[in-house]
Parts: C-alpha cells; sequence; structure tokens
C-alpha cells in the first residue's frame, strides 16, 4: 500500500509542476498573441525576488469574458457574458471546453481584425 501512496504522490507532484509550467507558456503566448486584450495577473515569489509566477489571467473578446486562474493544485476556468460592463452569465468550465471556447473567439476576433485591415488598406490604396 505504501509504494501505491508514493506513486500517487509522486504523480501529483510531477502534474503540479506541469500544470504551473504550461499556465506560464499560455500566459506568455496569448500575451504575445493577443496584445492589448489579454491582462496576465503575476505575483512575486518573494518579497525581494525578482522573479514571478502567473497568478492568473483574463481575455475580453466580443462575447465573452475568459478567466483562468490557480486554483490550489489546478486551475479554475471560467468564461462569463457580459453586456454593457454588467456579468449576465459565470460558467465554470472543464479547461478542455475553456480554450476550445476561447479558440473560437480568437478566431472570431482576428477574423474581424483582418477584415478592419483589409478594409483600410483598400481605402488608402484607391
Amino acid at each position: 500500500m505504501s509504494e501505491a501512496f508514493d506513486l500517487q504522490a509522486a504523480w501529483m507532484r510531477k502534474s503540479q509542476g506541469d500544470i504551473k509550467a504550461f499556465f506560464e507558456a499560455l500566459a506568455a503566448s496569448l500575451e504575445a498573441g493577443f496584445p492589448g486584450q489579454v491582462e496576465v495577473h503575476r505575483k512575486k515569489d518573494g518579497i525581494f525576488s525578482k522573479s514571478s509566477h502567473v497568478e492568473g489571467l483574463s481575455i475580453r473578446t466580443q462575447n465573452y469574458q475568459f478567466h483562468l486562474e490557480r486554483e490550489g493544485a489546478g486551475l479554475r476556468a471560467i468564461r462569463a457574458r457580459e453586456v454593457r460592463g454588467v456579468v449576465l452569465k459565470r460558467d465554470d468550465l472543464a479547461i478542455g471546453e475553456w480554450l476550445e471556447s476561447l479558440t473560437t473567439e480568437l478566431a472570431g476576433v482576428s477574423g474581424d481584425l483582418v477584415k478592419t485591415r483589409d478594409a483600410l488598406h483598400d481605402f488608402l490604396m484607391s
């Protein structure tokens, strides 16, 4: 029994490290890929430390606000429907569902940006 417990504890420690690393990478990728739309919340590792870690991130799209935050050893994924600054609905989602919904929304945002850029280009070049 002790061996099985030790193995499970080892897997949990490894998973926690992986989640932290993946969360850091996701935050950096979103922040670089969608400047101005992603807010990353960082916390210093100590009072005098120069390093910090990601505690949460928020992304605002046309239809939703997406929040991902550290919660214990895992992550909490929230999608909120907001209209004129008022949250109408807030959903806790599984990480996979949250990422899928975010991907769909960001594809719409990038499509809108491409259309805007093309319209401005065509106007200026005519």
